[in-house]
């Protein structure tokens, strides 16, 4: 279940190389499963997901040196 699941959204990010990328993914997906099976939907763990990627690409787009 929720393990697997994990891992595999996990693994599917391979190209971050950090262990703690890695362990973040997976909790955060672990969470996306639980969210999942308590809502009943898909609709709060893709609204989780989407503000998760707005997270990731404001914190990038507001870090970048030049």
């Amino acid at each position: 279940g929720i393990i697997i699941t994990s891992l595999a959204f996990a693994f599917m990010h391979t190209q971050y190389l950090f262990a703690v990328t890695f362990v973040y993914l997976f909790v955060f997906s672990s969470i996306l499963c639980v969210v999942r099976m308590r809502s009943r939907g898909l609709m709060i763990p893709i609204i989780l997901h989407i503000l998760n990627n707005a997270w990731v690409i404001f914190g990038l787009l507001f870090s970048a040196t030049e």
